[in-house]
């Protein structure tokens, strides 16, 4: 058994050396944006800028919501037009038996920026908390990720 331990010992470190060598990077924006108030944030994190805008505001759970996320790569000083990038939706602090998940695509106008637009979901309790997941995986499998809450209240049918 001893005779192993050396050899065991040298495989977990060739193997933790690997991980952190060739896994892909994980970067979260950490943020404190009021993105429902003010309808766009920029976020810097490392060598990346992200910015991702939200309208029309207030949100309407029945009425389309544009996305569009930008991000930028400051070492280059350049836009990434390159990436995949999806949006989650989900309830906060709720089982919900589905969720809203969809790519932003490049938009028509700009290669330099990702976007959709998607009805909101709604839900039966007055007032709701959303967790939007944003993610982009770009081409050098670096992963960047953040999530923003939202307040949407329901509306109020006309009858």
């Amino acid at each position: 058994m001893k005779r192993f331990m050396p050899y065991f010992v040298l495989a977990i470190v060739a193997l933790i050396i690997g991980n952190y060598f060739f896994a892909p990077k994980e970067i979260f924006f950490k943020n404190q944006c009021k993105l429902q108030a003010k309808g766009s944030c920029t976020l810097d994190h490392q060598d990346y800028r992200l910015i991702f805008t939200l309208s029309p505001l207030p949100i309407s759970p029945l009425e389309p919501l544009h996305y569009e996320a930008q991000f930028i790569d400051l070492q280059e000083n350049k836009k990434i037009t390159e990436a995949t990038v999806t949006l989650r939706i989900l309830g906060h602090d709720m089982t919900m038996p589905e969720e809203l998940l969809f790519p932003l695509v490049n938009g028509e106008d700009s290669k330099t920026s990702f976007e959709a637009t998607k009805t909101f979901p709604t839900c039966t309790e007055k007032l709701m908390i959303w967790r939007l997941y944003l993610t982009a995986t770009l081409p050098d499998s670096t992963i960047l990720k953040t999530t923003f809450d939202l307040q949407v209240v329901k509306p109020k049918l006309k009858i």
